[in-house]
């Protein structure tokens, strides 16, 4: 392994393990996590390279590529230095699993050709049904947004986790954060669900999946690239085998025993606020609507019929 950037990242979108995920690896003896759980890196790439408004999605994914290649040709030495300050400094495998890649096209490219100097990537996705991921997400914000504006069940809950000096760091960002105190209802679908809850699971219509299958397929400074797709239901269905498949796809061995963690999920958050209550049948079913042109897109680019568990 090179280190000269990550040596595989994970590409999921919120609520589909990466939290569990990074911290499974973590017990691995071979693996180099990062200092922090989501490095988040490559979404500031696209931050640096102007867009216009008035290019499509496609447009605007093409004008960033001509722009990227030349200008990390510039800055290829100076971004690598800003990206390694995010790890120890060893020779273990480095895998970058930060959901927020998932919201971006522009950001998965910069992964592939930013990274890949001296070998290529053995990348690993993500999904869950779109529906699940959309309620799960719902449920944690709304239950971190209800703790932090009432004392008396803040008071309970930071009796319960082991983490309660990270909750008061991130408790003011969960205030000021109005996404959070914003509840769906059968009137209410508008642009804050959309883009908050509803988006990361448009896994189809948006360029995310495609941007993974075309780099993939791709030879970047001619070394080749793989893309293992799991399902969040793998974790459930088959813990040992599932984490075996990654262990090995990585190249890391298989012989370790990894504890099965798991963190944030929607039954934690219930115990203190269930914001699922909120979610109506009537508005559920807009929900499964929105999906469903996405779902049948992704489809034909995974082989994964999410539509047909409607």
């Amino acid at each position: 392994m090179s280190n000269q950037y990550a040596d595989a990242f994970v590409f999921a979108p919120q609520k589909c393990g990466t939290t569990a995920l990074y911290w499974i690896l973590d017990q691995h003896p071979e693996v180099n996590s990062s200092i922090n759980k989501e490095v988040s890196f490559m979404n500031r790439i696209p931050e640096m390279i102007p867009c216009d408004e008035r290019d499509t999605p496609e447009e605007d994914l093409e004008r960033f590529i001509h722009a990227v290649n030349h200008w990390l040709k510039e800055l290829k030495v100076e971004i690598r230095r800003w990206y390694n300050v995010n790890w120890e400094t060893n020779d273990r495998t480095r895998v970058d699993i930060s959901p927020l890649y998932f919201s971006s096209a522009k950001s998965i490219y910069s992964s592939y050709h930013l990274c890949p100097f001296f070998q290529g990537l053995n990348n690993i996705c993500i999904t869950r049904d779109p529906i699940e991921r959309f309620v799960s997400h719902y449920v944690h914000e709304r239950a971190t947004a209800y703790i932090a504006t009432n004392p008396e069940v803040e008071s309970k809950f930071v009796q319960d986790i082991n983490w309660a000096d990270l909750w008061y760091k991130q408790k003011e960002w969960f205030l000021q954060d109005t996404y959070r105190h914003v509840s769906a209802n059968d009137y209410n679908f508008d642009q804050v669900l959309f883009s908050r809850y509803l988006l990361p699971g448009n896994y189809g219509a948006n360029l995310c999946y495609k941007t993974m299958l075309n780099c993939t397929e791709e030879r970047t400074n001619g070394y080749s690239h793989d893309l293992l797709h799991i399902e969040y239901d793998d974790f459930k269905n088959d813990y040992d085998k599932t984490i075996h498949t990654i262990l090995k796809f990585l190249g890391l061995s298989t012989d370790v025993k990894l504890d099965n963690v798991k963190t944030n999920e929607s039954s934690f958050w219930k115990k203190y606020y269930d914001a699922s209550e909120e979610l109506t049948p009537k508005f559920l079913d807009k929900v499964k609507e929105y999906y469903k042109e996405s779902n049948e897109i992704f489809k034909q680019l995974s082989g994964i019929d999410y539509n047909e568990r409607y």
